[in-house]
């Protein structure tokens, strides 16, 4: 074959199809793409130990909170997954009642044993705590330094009991994924957790798990089998349109599927459904990898200028800071009792 410029250009193209890489730039940085079939997501938990408000057990709730955990560490043991769970070690005290120690007087009011256990529960299955502030502060309502000594709070209990096993402390996520109102609060926040041996862990998937989660435990707690069927299944469905949507942004801003990390919570209905959720997500091509090999995209390093009042996944902060390409209205929301509760609640 004569090779000529024509030919020579088909050549090149073959070549980088073969090979699986290219380069795309967006915010001036170059990032390395890999195959777009390349599927990988890491998995992670907000708010362990998470007391539920709707315990069927009220006269052992920490007994039902321990079996709750046990049932989401044996799906990720049966899928392979090393995950990180996000403490906020307010609720280790009985009741959900950190005020006590919040009033500086922490060695006065120990926190319940018994749900200390559960965090060793997950380090002893080879997972990750990360710190998710000490109380669930927002950081669009309170000042930096109320919430910075939050965070510090925070680590009184989990971080030596990752010392124990040889760990340390090393990812922070934003509670109700508020990142504060200003890209000043952004940096100083950002400066004050690397000082202290932190980098944030931001969630790319959030399917809405705490909405459904808010009418299942009610259900559940009074025994409507029929409903909590009902809404395993609304949740399951949902959690795959999230994921079409989810993709399909990717590709839209990147060209390719990033390495995700998803935002779940310690909650009745994701260890209720942890199982087919998982499954759901290996069917869709996903191999499970841990947050530090999410985080070696390079995506995770795109400058972010959201300063919102709202707490969405990091595709629109990306998108946001960027082009804002993504039809955002287009994202799958719950409907119905679910979203109607969830809200009524977030607006308390």
């Amino acid at each position: 074959m004569k090779i000529n410029k024509r030919n020579m250009h088909l050549i090149l193209r073959l070549l980088l199809v073969t090979i699986n890489i290219s380069l795309f730039a967006i915010n001036g940085t170059a990032l390395a793409v890999v195959s777009a079939a390349s599927k990988e997501i890491a998995v992670t938990f907000d708010d362990l130990p998470n007391r539920s408000l709707f315990e069927t057990d009220k006269n052992n709730p920490t007994k039902q909170l321990t079996a709750r955990h046990h049932k989401i560490l044996r799906a990720l043991k049966k899928y392979k997954i090393t995950a990180v769970g996000f403490v906020n070690e307010k609720g280790l005290y009985n009741n959900c009642d950190g005020n006590k120690a919040e009033q500086n007087k922490p060695s006065q009011y120990n926190p319940d044993p018994a749900r200390v256990a559960i965090l060793q529960v997950w380090l002893d299955a080879g997972h990750e705590l990360g710190n998710h502030t000490y109380s669930h502060l927002t950081l669009n309502r309170v000042d930096l330094d109320e919430y910075v000594a939050d965070i510090i709070k925070g680590q009184r209990v989990f971080a030596p009991l990752m010392h124990k096993y040889g760990k340390t402390p090393r990812y922070f996520r934003h509670p109700f994924l508020h990142t504060g109102r200003s890209i000043f609060i952004h940096a100083a926040l950002e400066k004050f957790l690397a000082q202290h041996g932190y980098i944030i862990a931001p969630p790319t998937i959030d399917t809405d798990d705490w909405m459904f989660n808010m009418v299942y435990s009610k259900a559940k707690q009074v025994g409507d089998h029929k409903k909590t069927q009902q809404l395993k299944n609304e949740y399951i469905k949902f959690t795959a349109n999230k994921f079409d949507f989810y993709e399909a942004a990717s590709q839209q801003m990147f060209g390719r599927s990033i390495k995700h990390i998803w935002l779940l919570h310690a909650i009745d209905i994701d260890a209720d459904c942890l199982d087919e959720l998982l499954q759901l997500v290996k069917d869709r091509g996903y191999k499970f990898i841990t947050v530090a090999e999410a985080l070696q995209d390079p995506v995770y390093k795109l400058k972010d200028t959201y300063t919102g009042p709202t707490g969405v996944a990091w595709l629109f902060h990306w998108d946001y800071s960027d082009k804002k390409i993504v039809d955002w209205k287009k994202e799958p929301i719950p409907s119905g009792e679910v979203r109607e509760i969830a809200m009524m609640d977030k607006d308390q």
